[in-house]
């Protein structure tokens, strides 16, 4: 294959940065300024390159054909391959790879469409997650995370079983960082922190889904809500994994935004699974349910000596059977949840029901008497002033 096969406006889309990355990725080193339209690069074992510093110029997809023929010969990589990574080169590529498919690198239509919309739903849960770290979102809702997607691309499938490649715009780096570290999150664009919030969420997924043999995995799954793990992204694995099989998650960092490590790759199998869904719907469970109305009754008042707020705990049937709530309540509403408990009245109480450990909590109560008769309960309490 030559680039003269290769389209011209395709051509125009390869950047100055990303060709520039390349040379330097080979072993081209810049060592001088050309006018001041160009840089120059040599290498101990090749020719010197120029390279432009603005496609502006005329003849700009002749100048990109010479330097992708440079490459090409220099390291025994076809044209193609050169092609692809420099399009590649101003993005983190996320590839999903459907194993133990067939061998031709096809799929069925039900199962490819399923994991491309999950794909997308993993990169939405690592953008809300970069926005605000939580165990459950709403994913809609979050503004920034939705227009982050906008500008994420799906690339061409690739050979080797089923591969969809996301492909995440990154800007170049302005300064070269010499450092072999990280830099701090915050010193990274949002594009590229997504990136880094979905690599540590998947690394930390992996460990959790260990843990589980131990029974240590929730507590660690909670742990890493900070760094990138949620019940959406747990269960947009899942979903993926319940379709495949089994899914390999790499990640080939934007060589014009250079990172420590190139390359990143997370693999999930059919027995994680189950795991995930679980660890999914304990963070679900956890999830506060605004504005709850329960049909209670009190079971027990308590209030510090001098306080006006006092905290009240009902008893109430939901999910099935009967539960615990508490909530704090206003020295007005504590009266009336008195009153309730005195003359063994059912009240309503509202509010954001949330569970906390093994307790359930409600937050931001209100409640009202409710004059449907008396309310029979053996385990009522006395009120405590502490």
């Amino acid at each position: 294959m030559s680039t003269s096969s290769i389209d011209r406006d395709a051509l125009a889309a390869v950047s100055p940065s990303a060709l520039a990355a390349m040379a330097r990725n080979y072993g081209w080193e810049k060592t001088e300024a050309y006018r001041d339209i160009a840089d120059v690069y040599v290498r101990s074992a090749g020719p010197e390159i120029i390279i432009p510093r603005t496609d502006k110029f005329l003849d700009y997809t002749s100048v990109v054909q010479r330097i992708m023929d440079i490459f090409s010969r220099n390291t025994d990589q076809p044209l193609i391959s050169i092609f692809k990574s420099l399009i590649d080169a101003e993005h983190d590529v996320i590839r999903f790879r459907a194993r133990g498919h067939d061998d031709d690198g096809t799929i069925s239509l039900q199962r490819g469409l399923n994991l491309i919309s999950q794909a997308r739903e993993v990169l939405l849960a690592a953008a809300c997650s970069t926005v605000n770290p939580q165990a459950v979102y709403r994913a809609g809702a979050n503004k920034d995370a939705n227009e982050y997607l906008e500008r994420v691309r799906l690339g061409q499938t690739e050979v080797g079983s089923f591969i969809a490649p996301i492909l995440a715009p990154v800007p170049p780096s302005l300064q070269m960082n010499l450092s072999e570290d990280w830099p701090e999150m915050r010193d990274d664009p949002f594009e590229r922190q997504v990136t880094r919030r979905l690599a540590t969420g998947l690394r930390a997924i992996q460990v959790g889904i260990g843990e589980a043999v131990s029974g240590n995995a929730m507590e660690f799954f909670e742990s890493s809500v900070g760094v990138g793990v949620s019940a959406n992204l747990c269960e947009a694995i899942a979903n993926i994994i319940d379709k495949t099989d089994e899914i390999d998650l790499s990640i080939n960092w934007a060589t014009t935004r250079p990172t420590p490590e190139k390359f990143s790759c997370y693999s999930f199998t059919e027995n994680d699974s189950a795991i995930l869904r679980e660890a999914a719907r304990k963070f679900k469970e956890k999830r506060p349910k605004p504005n709850q109305t329960l049909i209670a009754s009190v079971k027990r008042l308590s209030r510090d000596t001098g306080s006006k707020d006092g905290i009240v705990t009902f008893k109430a049937d939901f999910e099935g059977k009967s539960q615990s709530v508490v909530a704090q309540l206003s020295q007005e509403q504590y009266h009336t949840a008195i009153s309730a408990h005195r003359d063994k009245k059912p009240v309503a109480v509202t509010g954001d029901l949330e569970r906390t450990g093994q307790r359930w909590q409600l937050g931001n109560p209100e409640i009202r008497i409710l004059e449907i008769g008396l309310w029979e309960d053996d385990d009522d309490e006395s009120v405590e002033e502490v």
